[in-house]
C-alpha cells in the first residue's frame, strides 16, 4: 500500500467517549444495539456531529442515549482503531466524567441495547478498543478522586 492510498480508500470518524464512575467506585458500560460494537461492552460513546466540539458532542450523546447530564472534566485517553470489515478509521476522545443529573435508561434499544455498572476486577468481556485504551492509561487512575458521592457532593 502507498502512502495516502488510505485516505481514498477508508472513511475516518471522530467519536466521543465518557469515562464515568459511580461512588462505589463502578464503571458505566453499555453495549450498542448494532453495529460493530454490538457484541462489544464499552464506554458510553458516540459520534462527533459535524462542527461539533467533541466536549459537547459527549454531553449530547449521554443525554439522548441514557438520558444523564454529565460533566465531562478532561480527556484521560485518545483511541485510534481501524474496522478491517467496514474501512472505517475511528479516533475516540475518552473524557472523565461526573454525572450531574439523572439515573442511566435505555432511550433507544436500537442504539444502546444495555448498560451496567462494573468494578475494574469483574469488567465483562469483550470490550472495545477505546474502552481498554482508556483503562490502560495512566491518567484514567486520577478520575477516581473525581466521582461524586453519595449524596452528589464531591
Amino acid at each position: 500500500m502507498q502512502p495516502g492510498s488510505c485516505a481514498s480508500e477508508c472513511q475516518a470518524r471522530l467519536w466521543c467517549v465518557a469515562l464515568v464512575t459511580d461512588n462505589q467506585n463502578r464503571i458505566l458500560l453499555t453495549r450498542r444495539g448494532k453495529g460493530a460494537d454490538a457484541a462489544r461492552w464499552g464506554l458510553p460513546s458516540g459520534p462527533v456531529g459535524r462542527m461539533e466540539p467533541a466536549v459537547l458532542a459527549i454531553v449530547r450523546v449521554l443525554h439522548q442515549t441514557l438520558g444523564l447530564l454529565i460533566w465531562p472534566h478532561r480527556i484521560v485517553a485518545v483511541s485510534d482503531e481501524i474496522d478491517q470489515v467496514t474501512n472505517v478509521s475511528r479516533f475516540s476522545v475518552v473524557y472523565s466524567a461526573t454525572i450531574v443529573s439523572g439515573k442511566p435508561k435505555i432511550i433507544d434499544a436500537r442504539v444502546m441495547c444495555e448498560f451496567g455498572w462494573f468494578s475494574r476486577s469483574a469488567l465483562p468481556t469483550p470490550l472495545t478498543a477505546a474502552t481498554v485504551d482508556a483503562l490502560e492509561s495512566r491518567n484514567c487512575i486520577l478520575t477516581d478522586a473525581l466521582s461524586p458521592t453519595e449524596d452528589g457532593d464531591q
